[in-house]
């Protein structure tokens, strides 16, 4: 059987925190389904007053093959909506990983973040692909420039796409 679009599901980490203190991603929370806003997983976002820095959070979160019999191979995840071009992500070097940044004002040790806005330049997933049950976690990076006003109802969308045997 293939894998399905709905087999292929966005969580959230253990650690989204709602301060700039606390630890930030580690291993995936499957009772927290991100469903597509960006406010879901960057809350409290804000920008610098006009002249001042651009204001970055980094948040985690995984796609993860659902299937409990098929695998994804040659999968690829890119940006699919992004209407202000704020955000740029990164793919963890392994599978199931529960990296984590000091907090949500601090990148991740050894991440180098894309664009990653189309499907021609989507990065690939490690290993090629997802097998059954398994989830790759995606680091995101918002970068607001000073002055600007942060939506958090405009809807993120990552997509993940790969082939699948039947």
């Amino acid at each position: 059987m293939p894998v399905l679009s709905t087999d292929l599901k966005l969580y959230g980490s253990l650690q989204m925190p709602l301060n700039d203190d606390d630890l930030n991603g580690g291993a995936i929370d499957v009772s927290n389904e991100i469903t597509g806003e960006l406010g879901e997983v960057f809350n409290d976002a804000y920008s610098d007053e006009p002249g001042g820095s651009t204001y970055y959070q980094y948040r985690k979160v995984f796609f993860k093959n659902t299937s409990v019999t098929s695998n994804l191979y040659n999968a690829v995840i890119w940006v699919h909506a992004d209407p202000r071009s704020h955000l740029t992500i990164a793919l963890e070097s392994v599978k199931d990983g529960n990296n984590q940044s000091a907090n949500r004002l601090t990148a991740p040790a050894e991440t180098n973040f894309e664009e990653a806005a189309t499907e021609e330049t989507a990065l690939k997933v490690p290993d090629g692909g997802l097998k059954a049950g398994e989830a790759i976690g995606v680091w995101l990076k918002l970068a607001i420039p000073a002055g600007e006003s942060p939506l958090n109802n405009v809807l993120l969308q990552l997509s993940c796409k790969g082939l699948s045997t039947e």
